[in-house]
């Protein structure tokens, strides 16, 4: 049984990064504060790089994006872009594969939350839910469900989630489907430009270099589509992500067993917390 999953049932779980050795247990509800500590590298997730406010290209408006487009700030920055262009920088392969593995535990609890609010524990329901790819589907899904179950404080909380999920979901899909590249001058530096973006620069390059017909910046489509990332991007980003999944671990835990006083607590926590009043003032305004 995974340690989780035992906590799920209101045992306890192993201790982490609490001064007691590996292995020891302490109760769940000890380990609430803990995200907490993220909490001023939420608020202020890049400090190396201003973060732009962009339309991203997932079909989910605009988002809090950590990197900044190459042009203008980083024009005349070398780089080189490749298949193998990350074997050269494992410490950035690391950081992005750490974002990418733990956002599918975030989906689990996302997948999880549709089941709950259905009330239900048919595998057939999860398995509708997860049949809907796009996560506007998933989302209208969500809404439709919470609306006939839930209200006032837990609707205001389920809010805030799916809003921090669908900015964060942006950002993993850019380093889910993003072509990397290094730069010989600063090892802090990554640049990524989506997939799609990459094949329309080479399907409109490649055959003009054919023809001799060389434009005067052949990587010009390029550059307008590329981003960059510095590390301490990628490891905010990474505590974002871990925060979404504590977040909705407790709100479901709540759902799940709503009268039970630990959990209770648990929830007054997570409503009165900086970060989720923040994000519901936002969406009032909005």
């Amino acid at each position: 049984m995974s340690r989780v999953f035992r906590d799920r049932l209101g045992l306890q779980r192993f201790c982490k990064g609490t001064g007691r050795k590996h292995g020891d247990m302490i109760p769940g509800d000890q380990l609430f504060p803990r995200p907490d500590k993220n909490l001023e590298v939420s608020q202020n997730l890049n400090t190396c790089i201003e973060p732009e406010t962009r339309v991203n290209q997932y079909g989910c408006g605009k988002c809090i994006m950590p990197s900044q487009p190459y042009l203008p700030t980083f024009n005349g920055k070398r780089y080189s872009i490749g298949f193998d262009s990350l074997k050269e920088r494992p410490a950035f392969a690391a950081a992005i594969g750490r974002c990418i593995n733990i956002w599918s535990y975030v989906d689990n609890e996302i997948g999880g939350l549709f089941g709950i609010l259905l009330k239900t524990d048919s595998e057939a329901a999860h398995r509708v839910f997860l049949v809907l790819r796009k996560w506007s589907n998933q989302r209208e899904a969500l809404n439709a469900a919470a609306e006939g179950t839930i209200s006032n404080d837990e609707m205001a909380v389920y809010s805030a989630l799916i809003e921090e999920y669908r900015t964060l979901e942006a950002q993993r899909n850019e380093l889910g489907h993003g072509c990397f590249g290094i730069c010989p001058d600063d090892e802090d530096l990554l640049f990524v430009i989506n997939v799609r973006h990459h094949v329309l620069w080479q399907a409109d390059i490649l055959p003009k270099h054919l023809k001799g017909v060389v434009p005067a910046d052949s990587h010009e489509g390029l550059k307008e589509k590329m981003y960059v990332y510095r590390m301490l991007d990628l490891e905010s980003l990474y505590k974002q992500m871990e925060q979404l999944w504590w977040d909705m671990f407790y709100f479901n835990g709540y759902l799940q067993d709503s009268s039970n006083p630990r959990r209770g607590k648990e929830f007054k926590k997570l409503f009165e917390s900086p970060r989720i009043q923040q994000r519901i003032a936002a969406l009032k305004q909005n």
